[in-house]
């Protein structure tokens, strides 16, 4: 918690948290207190004794301390899972709680929402409460999401779901003297044929159970179908999803996959073959960004409206902007304030944290002097919020080392070089400037720089040369062939 402060807004200085350190499930068995909200996110039930947490008497000992209207959520992993696991998930918790809802917090993982009573909403309470912090900031960096709507847009499936989930097979449950989940989990890691969370969402939405007990004429619904597609690229791109969708939709699901992605070229070029205006944060991002990349002068007005939910996230488009339309001097400004803001904000896209580490590096190449180098240079010397990006910033600041050493790499550029040592970057640029480097200031790794890059150079000559690696290939453990190749090369 002490080295997440970034994300969890100095949790461990907040008065009202009280840290006990012990058994969980110890605690509540021996505790007399009740809570109105237990959540449970311990790690993958395949490791050792992790089961234990994800059994009926685990489930059994909360709901003992939950108040009435209480609610317990339970984390669960959808990946490298199959679909008996799963239905085993659901049947060990519903055999405890009646009411089960489904959400999804990350690409692959549920959140199951556990009550005694039946789970219903009142949106002009949720729409009141989302626009007030804690929520609101919260929603804006954990999801990019803004309002009810796209609140509602993690929503996956009501307890009817669960319920059916449930009953698909007479599979055993999960419990302290037959821990199951811990096998079957076991046997997934890796595995093709496994739980796809998109099927779930699309069956759930073709079913009409995928909308949550809440007054449905105060919900724009189309909003939160827009939020649903502009998401998780798992879901926009996944094929039963797809065939729920419009032409439009595909359009817009496919601009997203590809901006999730790094591309915000491609995203662009998908927005334009459908006719709407941005409807959730993350689309409004899209083309804010795919404007700027093009030097439009439109992009302002989005990056305005994006300024008023993001406003780190639109300086860093803004200086895009301002790179495309010759105020690199302007942009330089917005690109500093928006770097420096990552070492203490961790929830930046880190997408745009990447295109925004090279957009520096492109101003300070092109700038009369050093000092804008010599900024970023400072900005980028310690890492960001939670290490978020760190083989990126690295990378730039080496490269703006090289830029400020100037005539050869010197003190600047092993500076920069020190945050990857001992397991260097295996690239023969970076080993051939990382050798010149060490050489040039006289350091005691010359030498083993050196050797690295010799080794590099050698095994690339040899993976260069067809015939050679054909005679190995060919060659078996006794043979004079391989026997030859093992001594040249005794590493391998």
């Amino acid at each position: 918690a002490e080295a997440c402060a970034p994300v969890n807004h100095q949790a461990l200085s907040n008065p009202k948290l009280h840290v006990t350190v012990g058994d969980g499930r110890e605690i509540l068995l021996t505790s007399k207190r009740n809570y109105d909200l237990i959540v449970s996110e311990p790690s993958n039930p395949y490791r050792a004794g992790v089961a234990g947490l994800f059994t009926r008497e685990f489930y059994q000992s909360i709901e003992h301390r939950l108040t009435n209207g209480g609610m317990f959520l339970q984390w669960m992993q959808t990946y490298d899972v199959d679909d008996r696991t799963i239905e085993i998930f659901y049947r060990t918790l519903g055999s405890v709680f009646p009411n089960v809802e489904s959400w999804q917090t990350e690409e692959g993982d549920l959140l199951l929402v556990a009550t005694r009573e039946p789970i219903s909403y009142d949106a002009d309470s949720l729409r009141q409460r989302l626009a007030t912090e804690p929520f609101n900031s919260a929603l804006h960096g954990a999801w990019h999401a803004d309002g009810l709507e796209e609140f509602l847009g993690r929503y996956v499936a009501n307890d009817v779901v669960a319920k059916r989930m449930q009953n698909l097979q007479p599979w055993p449950l999960n419990t302290d003297d037959r821990t199951v989940i811990e096998f079957a989990f076991a046997r997934c890691v890796s595995a093709m044929n496994v739980f796809h969370l998109p099927n779930l969402r699309a069956a759930a939405h073709v079913a009409g159970y995928d909308r949550p007990k809440i007054q449905e004429d105060k919900i724009d619904w189309n909003r939160v179908r827009e939020a649903q597609i502009s998401s998780y690229i798992t879901f926009a791109s996944a094929e039963p999803v797809q065939a729920l969708l419009t032409t439009d939709q595909q359009n817009r699901a496919a601009a997203f996959v590809q901006y999730a992605n790094g591309d915000p070229a491609a995203a662009f070029r998908f927005w334009r073959a459908q006719p709407s205006e941005p409807q959730t944060v993350w689309q409004l991002a899209l083309v804010a960004e795919g404007l700027a990349g093009s030097g439009d002068p439109a992009a302002s007005k989005y990056i305005d409206k994006l300024a008023e939910i993001l406003p780190l996230d639109a300086d860093a488009i803004r200086a895009e902007l301002l790179v495309q339309r010759g105020h690199p001097g302007e942009a330089a400004v917005l690109l500093e304030r928006f770097l420096q803001s990552t070492h203490d904000n961790a929830w930046q896209d880190q997408n745009l944290i990447r295109r925004s580490l090279s957009r520096a590096e492109i101003i300070a190449k092109a700038a009369p002097s050093k000092a804008t180098a010599r900024r970023f240079y400072e900005i980028l010397s310690t890492p960001l919020a939670v290490w978020n990006c760190n083989a990126d910033r690295l990378a730039r600041l080496v490269t703006l080392g090289l830029q400020l050493d100037a005539v050869k790499p010197g003190k600047c550029t092993a500076a920069a070089l020190a945050g990857f040592e001992p397991n260097v970057l295996w690239q023969r640029k970076f080993l051939e400037i990382r050798k010149a480097c060490y050489e040039n200031i006289h350091d005691q790794r010359a030498g083993a720089a050196e050797r690295d890059l010799d080794e590099f150079v050698t095994d690339q000559a040899f993976t260069a040369d067809a015939a050679a690696l054909a005679r190995v290939f060919k060659s078996t453990p006794q043979s004079p062939g391989y026997a030859t190749e093992a001594r040249r090369n005794p590493k391998r």
